[in-house]
């Protein structure tokens, strides 16, 4: 049996329980993030960073659609980066 290391979704979790009370407004984003951590396969399509990482899909067969989509996500949570 595969043992799969998730540590991108833990520390989305991570983040959800760190600033559930103090930060509601980042708590709402993290989960719709969740998905460019998801388990990719060969036959994916892959719009995620697995995909890429793992050499399924090079980003620059990404469309448009989906390079707008990440750097509205990389926007939103730059909002609560405090640096």
């Amino acid at each position: 049996m595969k043992k799969y290391r998730k540590v991108g979704t833990k520390l989305i979790y991570l983040a959800i329980e760190e600033n559930k009370d103090s930060n509601p407004e980042f708590v709402e984003i993290l989960p719709e993030i969740k998905s460019y951590f998801s388990q990719s396969h060969p036959t994916d399509k892959g719009d995620n960073r697995n995909s890429v990482a793992h050499g399924f899909m090079h980003p620059r067969f990404w469309n448009q659609d989906s390079f707008e989509k990440l750097i509205l996500d990389i926007a939103k949570l730059s909002k609560h980066a405090r640096f």
